[in-house]
C-alpha cells in the first residue's frame, strides 16, 4: 500500500511514497523534514543521506520493525556503518538521546561486541542475550514461529496517529495509494471517506471492529520487553 517495486540490474528497487509511516513517532519525523539539508550530492541529481543521518535513519527504521521482528541482518549493517563510515560519535549520541533511541543503540553496541569482541563506540555493558533471543524468535518482519505481536502491541504512544491515518485518512499518499483516482484530490477527500467506511463495513465489519477496539484498549503485554529493547 506504501511502495512500488522493480528490478534493475538483479536488484530489487522499492520506492516509497514517505520516508517513514505517519505513525511513527514524530521526533523522527522531524529530523528528516529537510532531507537535502542533511544529504551530499553524488553527481547530477543524485543525493545521498550524510553518514550520520543514514545510521541514524536505519536505527529508527530497526526500531519500527522490531516490534514485529527485524531479525539480526540489521546488526551487520550498523556493524559495517560503524567500521567503514566517518560518524561523528558526538553529534550521533546527541541526536540519539533527542530521538529516544539511546538505549536501543545501547543494545546494538553491546550486541556487535557480543558478537565480534569489537568495541566500535562507548556504551554501557548489559546482559544481552535476551536481545538476540528475541531477534532470532520473532524472525524478519515477525515471521518467526514464536513471535507472539499483535496490532495493539506495537503502537505505543502512537496509537492516535495510527487510527487517524487508517481511519480518516488524513495522510495524502495513504489516501492516494488506495484510492489512486480520488486520493489526489482534496476535494474528493469526502468521497474517499465514505467509500472508505463503505469498504469497511462490508469487508468484514466484526474482525475489523475487534481489531480497533483492541488498538484503542488493549493491554500491551510486551511493554516492559520493548522498553528494555529500547523500542
Amino acid at each position: 500500500m506504501h511502495n512500488e517495486d522493480y528490478y534493475k540490474n538483479d536488484i530489487l528497487i522499492e520506492l516509497h511514497f514517505n520516508i517513514f509511516d505517519e505513525e511513527v513517532s514524530k521526533k523522527w519525523q522531524k529530523y528528516f523534514i529537510k532531507p537535502f539539508d542533511i544529504s551530499n550530492k553524488v553527481e547530477k541529481s543524485l543525493y545521498q543521506l550524510n553518514d550520520n543521518a543514514h545510521f541514524i535513519y536505519c536505527l529508527a527504521h530497526f526500531a519500527k520493525h522490531l516490534l514485529k521482528g527485524a531479525g539480526i541482518r540489521y546488526i551487520l549493517d550498523f556493524y559495517y556503518m560503524l567500521k567503514k563510515t566517518n560518524i561523528d560519535c558526538d553529534k550521533l549520541h546527541k541526536d540519539l538521546e533527542e530521538l529516544e533511541l539511546s538505549r536501543l543503540y545501547n543494545n546494538v553496541l553491546n550486541v556487535i561486541y557480543y558478537l565480534t569482541n569489537e568495541k566500535l563506540d562507548e556504551f554501557e555493558e548489559t546482559d544481552i542475550n535476551y536481545f538476540i533471543d528475541y531477534m532470532l524468535k520473532s524472525g524478519i518482519h515477525g515471521f518467526g514461529k514464536e513471535n507472539e505481536f499483535d496490532t495493539s502491541q506495537g503502537l505505543s504512544g502512537h496509537k492516535w496517529q495510527w487510527i487517524k491515518c487508517r481511519l480518516l485518512l488524513t495522510d495524502k499518499n495513504y489516501r492516494k495509494a488506495l484510492f489512486p483516482v480520488l486520493g489526489s484530490k482534496k476535494i474528493l477527500y469526502p468521497i474517499c471517506i465514505i467509500v472508505h467506511w463503505l469498504k469497511l463495513v462490508f469487508t468484514g465489519l466484526f474482525r475489523r471492529t475487534k481489531i480497533l477496539f483492541k488498538i484503542l484498549f488493549g493491554k500491551n503485554k510486551k511493554k516492559d520487553l520493548y522498553k528494555k529493547l529500547g523500542i
